[in-house]
């Protein structure tokens, strides 16, 4: 066993005590308003979620092949898509991205189309990347470009993890290191992160390995590394791999595994994040990485969808009785 000197012990002991003795809520207070505003089957396989200016949201489901946009209050507005390759027809619709407008850009891994639907639900256009990528996550910049944190085995981006692309999906530039594994087979299993608006600074980066958020400016200017105050185990163990009769590698997901979650930043000097395991646990921390409060994550969570900045809503993904569900969390001010 290895002991921390007085000086850091006593630091990390203390230091959510301090923050709440300055008012910082606790992650009860904050998720303390919530109601269950979407129960709907069709919701068993979402990947991602995006609010809207008005307070919507919008799901891609991935069994359903469809987009679907909710009012904040849980009412279907209107659901797009169908299994296919045309226009308006997805095969692995996995991630979405806001511009501006409102419209809503659609990335389908299956097709390597991206697919621009308006607030009305009508397909706008669709574009091919000139660079083939996996998308892990993805937000449009003021100028309006789409930067993405994702793979790909272009000699333009295969060492980086960000990847900025033109509105049209022309590949600029691509930078940031990959996650720091030693097997290349966990690459994927870390992943390249995940991208968050910070409207004062400009955009954060979450990395799986190591646990920090980079923070950067629009254009694109690294200004701070912070630690994510939580102890997370090597890659190694999130999965076991083991090879068949054939020689294909298998992969097996270890839930004992304490592995990261994506941040959310949800205050002006406040972020959510947690680790997931059997025993999951949300953090909350500030932009210097100090720990204010961790808390068990309710058992009906299985995911934060996304974040409502402007109304302070926090919209997250779980189930109840095997019923998939769509809460919103109204934060405390």
């Amino acid at each position: 066993m290895h002991l921390l000197p007085p000086s850091i012990a006593f630091a990390l002991l203390f230091a959510p005590v301090l923050a709440f003795a300055q008012g910082q809520p606790t992650i009860q207070q904050l998720l303390s308003k919530s109601q269950i505003v979407v129960a709907d089957e069709e919701l068993s396989m979402p990947f991602d979620y995006v609010a809207l200016s008005d307070g919507s949201v919008v799901a891609v489901e991935f069994q359903s092949t469809t987009i679907t946009r909710y009012t904040s209050d849980g009412t279907r507005r209107w659901k797009v898509g169908r299994a296919g390759s045309g226009p308006g027809e997805f095969r692995v619709p996995y991630r979405l991205a806001v511009r501006p407008d409102q419209s809503v850009l659609v990335f389908d891994v299956g097709t390597q189309l991206v697919t621009q639907i308006d607030s009305a639900g009508l397909v706008q256009a669709t574009y091919r990347p000139d660079m083939q990528i996996a998308v892990n996550s993805a937000i449009v910049t003021p100028a309006g470009d789409v930067l993405i944190a994702g793979t790909t085995q272009d000699p333009r981006g295969r060492a980086h993890s960000l990847h900025l692309f033109s509105a049209t999906m022309k590949h600029k530039q691509s930078f940031a290191e990959r996650s720091s594994v030693i097997d290349e087979r966990f690459d994927r299993v870390v992943g390249p992160g995940t991208l968050r608006v910070n409207e004062q600074l400009g955009f954060f980066h979450t990395r799986g390995y190591p646990y920090e958020m980079v923070q950067y400016t629009w254009s694109f200017k690294e200004l701070a590394r912070v630690k994510v105050p939580a102890e997370i185990d090597p890659p190694e163990s999130w999965v076991a791999y083991s090879t068949t009769s054939d020689g294909r590698s298998v992969m097996r997901s270890n839930k004992e595994a304490r592995r990261p979650m994506s941040v959310q930043r949800i205050g002006s000097d406040l972020y959510l994040g947690g680790v997931l395991s059997e025993t999951t646990t949300l953090i909350l921390f500030d932009g210097r990485g100090r720990l204010l409060d961790k808390t068990p994550q309710p058992n009906i969570w299985s995911s934060i969808a996304t974040f409502d900045r402007a109304r302070r809503q926090l919209w997250v993904y779980g189930e109840r009785d095997d019923e998939p569900v769509l809460l919103r969390y109204d934060l405390a001010r």
